[in-house]
């Protein structure tokens, strides 16, 4: 008497995930091309939903935006806050981006296990900034949207050590309208920082006093 497998062939399972069938959810997919092309591809969807939320991803050094590429290439939702320096040799100068923050890249997925273990599986990932081991600390979105807006005039911007000093700003006119941020002075220019809290340091920029609504 033959011996029967309990292996399912691979396009038994495709075929009942074609027809919708439950069952194939219980089904092993390893080994199985056709099925593990669709586990890839839904949670690739899951990674890329809209109502994500932002978390701050650890990386190693000089990996930044290799390891962004990566999670592009994942289908996750990768930002790496950069600015272009001038680098000038005897013969030639050249533009280069650097890290705003070095070591660090954020990331918009939505909040699940399953997930936050494919992103660390990703070449130069290293771990989530958390509060309690193993429980992600989600970046405030706001923060996010302005550090984005000040990247996007193309001004030159500074990184400072976390400050909490001064009045509480909204930019309202010009590339910056709508940012939320702090105002400080530094000798005769004002500066508006965005403070980014969970990495404890502020972005700054000169700005003009007349464009600032205080809260």
């Amino acid at each position: 008497m033959p011996l029967r497998s309990n292996v399912v062939p691979c396009w038994t399972i495709e075929q009942k995930r074609l027809r919708g069938d439950p069952s194939v959810v219980a089904q092993r997919v390893q080994g199985c091309p056709l099925a593990e092309q669709h586990e890839g591809a839904r949670v690739r969807r899951a990674m890329n939903e809209l109502n994500g939320n932002w978390y701050a991803l650890f990386v190693r050094s000089r990996h930044e935006f290799v390891t962004t590429e990566q999670l592009r290439k994942l289908g996750v939702e990768a930002f790496l806050p950069s600015i272009g320096k001038t680098r000038r040799w005897s013969d030639r100068e050249k533009r280069i981006q650097f890290p705003l923050f070095p070591g660090y890249v954020f990331v918009k997925v939505r909040p699940s296990a399953e997930i936050f273990l494919r992103i660390l599986k990703v070449p130069g990932s290293v771990s989530f900034v958390t509060q309690d081991p193993g429980r992600p600390v989600q970046v405030d979105p706001q923060e996010m949207q302005s550090l984005r807006m000040m990247l996007e005039t193309g001004e030159n911007i500074d990184v400072f050590p976390h400050l909490f000093e001064g009045a509480r700003v909204t930019v309202n006119r010009g590339p910056l309208n709508g940012a939320e941020g702090i105002l400080m002075q530094k000798n005769e220019n004002h500066i508006f920082l965005v403070n980014i809290n969970i990495l404890g340091r502020s972005v700054g920029m000169r700005i003009n006093a007349e464009d600032l609504e205080q809260h």
